[in-house]
């Protein structure tokens, strides 16, 4: 019965394990243009002169001012308060003013090294709990006398 639940709880950890790191989105490592991220319309790291992270559902270009859109309860949002816009995006979104002075580097997000993690992680995680459950190498042993 102990060997099982040390099995479940060795189960349990990679299950967890792979949850978690499941959601992680991957940036290009080469920097974007302005105008190629907005017409992307995907997820974007920006890093501003001071070298600071923020991370973007998207850009926009309104009114010739680049916004970064955000949560509402994003660490962007609170970060950036001082320059959230009046005007909404939307019921869960805030636009948030990007002067383009203060922007250094833009990367976009990697769809397809994401989506490969993505399946990758669990595919890997299932298959470490099915060799912990299994252990193959439970009769041999190789170092014993």
């Amino acid at each position: 019965m102990k060997a099982i639940i040390k099995y479940i709880k060795q189960l349990y950890i990679v299950i967890v394990s792979a949850t978690l790191l499941h959601s992680c989105s991957i940036y290009r490592s080469q920097n974007s243009s302005i105008d190629d991220a907005v017409s992307s319309r995907q997820k974007v790291l920006v890093l501003n002169t001071n070298l600071e992270r923020f991370h973007f559902k998207r850009l926009l270009f309104q009114k010739d001012s680049l916004y970064g859109v955000a949560s509402k309860n994003s660490k962007e949002a609170k970060r950036l308060s001082d320059l959230i816009s009046a005007e909404k995006y939307n019921d869960k979104y805030l636009k948030i003013y990007l002067p383009e002075k203060d922007i250094y580097e833009i990367r976009q997000k990697n769809k397809s090294l994401s989506t490969a993690i993505s399946i990758a992680i669990p595919v890997s995680a299932f298959t470490l709990a099915v060799i912990l459950a299994v252990d193959p190498f439970e009769d041999i042993s190789l170092w014993s006398d």
